[in-house]
């Protein structure tokens, strides 16, 4: 009973996330109907980012440019185009 219950079937793991292009210049903000920051860059439209979490209709999302990573809350309308990604970014 020992040696099967030790066995363990391995399955492979796989990572994905969602990438949605930004519809109009926006800027990020601390939270839902908060303020931004001025460290925080202006996102163009046509920028991509990543939703991480919803609350009514605003989005937590991380944006990357060359230098950095920000993460910041945004209206959900304003991302569009939406699609499935391999890895994580």
């Amino acid at each position: 009973m020992a040696i099967c219950c030790s066995i363990g079937v391995a399955a492979p793991a796989r990572a994905s996330y969602y990438e949605c292009v930004v519809k109009k210049e926006t800027e990020l903000l601390n939270r839902p109907d908060g303020i931004t920051m001025p460290r925080w860059p202006v996102l163009e439209k046509g920028a991509k980012a990543v939703p991480r979490d919803t609350y009514q209709d605003w989005t937590f999302v991380l944006y990357w440019d060359d230098s950095s990573q920000v993460y910041g809350w945004m209206p959900s309308k304003t991302l569009g185009r939406c699609k499935a990604m391999d890895g994580t970014p």
